[in-house]
């Protein structure tokens, strides 16, 4: 019996062992990449996105066309604001108003008159007590009513911000500085909330993603190089040389090609290239 345990004792030990000093990370070789192999990629925009209608409602009016560069902010599209405008002029008007701000200062300056002037009276015993009282509770109802109109204005200021905002809601701005791709809608469509009106994309810098075979010497020569400049083959319309940093390594794997993605930054300040072309990484760098 006790050798028996000691067997299963040792065959448990040994087996945590093994586990343990196994690598978080399976690869499908541990063999070198084969020199001069080429490894397939595609340029993308570094951002794209598609923007979509802000409300239900017509589309008023586009600003930009295909291939227009936008900056950051621009308006480059708007819905039908004529309703919210009307209702963001009355906002105006209330907020501005300081006529009843006026009658119930008015008020209470009439009141506080009518207090010094009992006062005066009482004072050369002509009056009585209760009067006096009267017309200070008088006094304090007109101060209470000037403050409620002061709040009422503050509420119209606040609310007039709220109109403001919801007209600002109208129009389509370009979030970060691109080029329109596409214009999905023409002025006049009648949109529903998310429907698409622009695709936008950020061509300044690209962006290549390409698949490596999950060898032990690609992961760890690629994890071991982010931050450097490799040099890349890019096809038509493109045809030559071109460079990208290696910007981050994925370490998810692709399990049906047994690949992991890079992704690499290509500078495109002037805008010489087009996304949407492939690139070809060259094997050894």
């Amino acid at each position: 019996m006790k050798k028996t345990l000691f067997h299963a004792l040792l065959i448990l030990t040994l087996s945590i062992g093994f586990v343990a000093a196994q690598p978080g990370r399976t690869f499908v070789g541990n063999s070198a990449p084969t020199p001069g192999e080429r490894y397939r990629g595609l340029v993308i925009p570094s951002k794209q996105v598609v923007l979509t209608a802000p409300l239900d409602g017509i589309l008023a009016k586009i600003v930009v066309e295909n291939g227009q560069a936008v900056k950051k902010d621009d308006v480059i599209a708007a819905m039908d604001d004529e309703i919210q405008q009307y209702v963001v002029d009355a906002a105006t008007l209330r907020a501005n108003s300081k006529a009843a701000v006026t009658v119930a200062e008015l008020a209470l300056e009439e009141a506080k008159l009518e207090v010094e002037k009992f006062e005066g009276i009482v004072g050369l015993g002509s009056g009585r007590d209760w009067e006096l009282r009267q017309k200070k509770v008088i006094a304090k109802q007109r101060e209470a009513e000037l403050v409620a109109e002061k709040e009422k204005t503050l509420q119209a200021v606040a609310e007039l911000k709220l109109e403001q905002a919801r007209l600002r809601k109208h129009a389509i701005v370009a979030p970060f500085d691109g080029t329109v791709v596409d214009v999905v809608v023409e002025e006049g469509a009648s949109l529903a909330r998310n429907d698409k009106v622009i695709m936008l994309a950020a061509l300044d810098e690209l962006e290549a993603r390409i698949n490596l075979p999950n060898t032990r010497e690609f992961y760890e020569t690629m994890r071991s190089r982010v931050g450097e400049t490799f040099k890349m083959m890019a096809g038509d319309p493109v045809n030559r040389e071109i460079e990208g940093v290696l910007k981050n390594v994925r370490s998810v794997i692709d399990p049906g090609s047994a690949t992991f993605l890079c992704e690499f930054t290509i500078d495109n300040k002037e805008t010489k290239f087009p996304a949407g072309f492939a690139v070809d990484l060259v094997w050894p760098q």
